[in-house]
């Protein structure tokens, strides 16, 4: 069985808590969920731009 959402992605509040309650049933860290950081995304969309 696999759960499937689908957020508006102008609700990047919710859709932050939702990953971290989702994950929060498992054994995760705090440093498991650094890519979820805005400055990870901002280099995401960075080097996407660019190819990479």
């Amino acid at each position: 069985m696999v759960r499937i959402y689908e957020i508006d992605k102008e609700n990047r509040t919710f859709l932050d808590a939702l990953i971290v309650a989702t994950n929060s049933q498992n054994a995760i860290r705090p440093q498991d969920l650094l890519s979820n950081d805005p400055i990870q995304k901002v280099l995401q969309r960075t080097m996407g731009s660019y190819g990479v």
